[in-house]
């Protein structure tokens, strides 16, 4: 019993130690008036669905010449998934400050798929440290919610507290862990019982078991390893979020401060629309 308690302890204090991490910056130009900030989950530096979202967001943008998005890769620090969240929160604290600097920044946007669930609260808390002032709004897709090795539900309590506008897009059912619960500091958008689209179903993943061993445990350990002829396999996705919110990004979505809690209040539920009109 004591050996056990003894290894609870020491894993929960190496899950909250971060490791010494090389953040490279961001290096946006100077007179940058709104920064759109794109982040990965663990080991998923590849994701199609980020990459796919960052590229569609900048063609939403193109005429507005102050505005520059970024699909940051924090590999670095998410490659190790079980200090994932506690380095997330280290590169939320550099790229706060450093944002700080701009002088001419008016809006950020953050848009932060599983692990990277724990950058926007970081970057936001230090930036306003530091003196900004620029409106912040946070798309959470699917994020990842423990802290350490057994609070479990740290990021539904906490994630999106400081932007001045949070949304939580999650998917209820898919065998992430922790990437299940509805936020209390945001609202929550739910994608659960949606259609998936076959192209969603039929998703190709870049990675492999011999980059990532846990794609090789078994289909329950991780969705892109998914079943196709096991209909509830198809259903589950941890990246269903990032596709959803890809296939409804519009220029709408794209205009900051068109969103705030008076009308999406902190903690409701709200079921996402279909993506099919039959639905």
């Amino acid at each position: 019993m004591i050996l056990v308690l003894v290894v609870i302890i020491a894993m929960e204090a190496y899950t909250r130690t971060p490791d010494a991490l090389i953040i490279k910056p961001l290096e946006l130009p100077r007179n940058t008036k709104e920064a759109v900030l794109l982040f990965h989950g663990a080991k998923d530096e590849l994701n199609p669905e980020i990459a796919a979202i960052a590229h569609k967001y900048t063609k939403l943008v193109s005429d507005r010449k102050t505005t520059k998005v970024l699909n940051y890769d924090w590999s670095s620090g998410a490659n190790n998934r079980l200090r994932a969240g506690t380095n997330a929160m280290k590169f939320g604290r550099a790229i706060g400050e450093e944002l700080a600097k701009l002088k001419e920044l008016q809006h950020i946007r953050i848009i932060a798929h599983s692990a990277s669930g724990f950058i926007p609260d970081e970057l936001c808390r230090t930036y306003k440290s530091f003196g900004g002032t620029a409106h912040i709004e946070t798309t959470f897709l699917d994020a990842f919610g423990l802290r350490g090795l057994l609070d479990s539900s740290f990021g539904a309590r906490n994630h999106g507290s400081c932007s001045d506008f949070s949304v939580n897009i999650v998917n209820t059912d898919d065998p992430a862990p922790t990437t299940n619960k509805f936020f209390k500091n945001a609202w929550n958008l739910d994608v659960t019982g949606l259609k998936r689209p076959r192209e969603f179903v039929d998703r190709a993943d870049p990675r492999t078991a011999k980059e990532d061993i846990w794609l090789g445990v078994g289909e329950a350990m991780d969705d892109v390893k998914r079943n196709l002829s096991n209909p509830e396999q198809q259903h589950n996705g941890h990246y269903w979020p990032p596709y959803y919110f890809l296939m409804v990004m519009d220029e709408s979505t794209a205009e900051p401060e068109k969103r705030d809690h008076k009308e999406f209040p902190r903690g409701d539920v709200s079921v996402a629309k279909p993506l099919f009109i039959a639905e």
